[in-house]
């Protein structure tokens, strides 16, 4: 199992979406609940604050975690073995696994944006770039965890700051692709504290690097006995912090269809109910990505004046959609 992995944000629908699936108390171990959210200027002054406490109120709380204490508490409340690192091909339409015919009643392809499952499905989607890649991290940072999450935004990058349980900091670094090197102290060098201390906390080798991409709409989400879920058939930019909640949205989603029709009615019920939402949110993930990551001063300007404008209650009302 992979024991490396940054922080992931758990949005009020992965939260219900785990519940309904009987893993809900895993977060009691490994969330820390986020009350309170801003998007930041390089220099620290408040841009907009996210409205938290409206969404709280009616949908629940943003819970941040661990990505591999989450894994681990996945697995370990599983009544199933589970292996990881097995090694599996598409060969002639087909799947092999560890270089035999892979053979099951249902194959669900949650192997991510680069699915081989997804080969068999839907073959030739391959990711297409965002334009940006972010380097991310968890420092240990004690009293000086931030008492909420942030996100600094200047022209053409970004850092984000997000407090994890334990007195611990998960933090991203976002820039555009030929633009940033691994020298991030030099690249954010005058941006606003804690940026300095927290990279400061997080040795080089800790320190993860991921070329941000997403998918096309594909075509279908089934073939035969074989499905897809999560970014094997939705990957998207981390913008709207959904790419998890979705996955786990999907699993309900098959879960409740496989429940109550015969496979092949179950699939395509699966599909026509989430393929629709799911790809939205691909999409205004991707724009969000485009206006927050504008290299223009003009576009950075105006990007900055209507967030500091934008009612909170037209935000929350926004957020909300996402994650109906």
């Amino acid at each position: 199992m992979e024991r490396s992995g940054a922080g992931l944000s758990l949005w009020p629908n992965a939260v219900h979406a785990l519940q309904a699936l009987g893993l809900g108390a895993v977060l009691d171990d490994c969330a820390h609940v986020v009350t309170r959210g801003a998007a930041l200027t390089p220099a620290g002054e408040i841009i907009s604050r996210a409205p938290l406490d409206r969404i709280a109120r009616r949908l629940g709380p943003l819970l941040s975690v661990h990505r591999a204490e989450l894994l681990r508490g996945l697995c370990t409340s599983l009544s199933v073995n589970v292996e990881f690192g097995a090694e599996v091909n598409a060969v002639d339409g087909a799947l092999q696994a560890q270089g035999e015919p892979l053979e099951a009643d249902l194959i669900l392809g949650a192997d991510g944006i680069r699915s081989v499952v997804r080969e068999v499905v839907a073959p030739g989607v391959v990711p297409r770039s965002a334009g940006y890649s972010a380097w991310r991290g968890v420092a240990s940072t004690g009293r000086g965890t931030p008492g909420g999450a942030s996100e600094s935004m200047g022209r053409g990058r970004r850092f984000g700051l997000v407090p994890l349980a334990g007195e611990r900091t998960y933090w991203f670094a976002v820039l555009a692709d030929g633009e940033g090197s691994e020298d991030l102290e030099h690249e954010f060098a005058t941006w606003h504290d804690p940026i300095a201390d927290v990279l400061a906390a997080t040795p080089i080798a800790d320190r993860t690097y991921l070329p941000i991409e997403d998918l096309r709409r594909l075509p279908r989400w089934h073939r035969g006995h074989m499905v897809l879920v999560g970014d094997a058939a939705h990957a998207m930019t981390p913008n709207l912090g959904q790419g998890a909640a979705q996955a786990l949205q999907d699993v309900v989603a098959l879960c409740q269809e496989l429940g109550r029709s015969p496979l092949p009615q179950a699939l395509r019920r699966y599909e026509r109910g989430r393929k629709r939402h799911a790809e939205r949110i691909v999409t205004q993930s991707r724009a969000m990505g485009r206006i927050a990551q504008t290299s223009n001063p003009l576009s950075a300007a105006l990007r900055d004046g209507l967030a500091r404008h934008m009612p909170p209650a037209i935000t929350a009302m926004q957020m909300q959609r996402v994650m109906r």
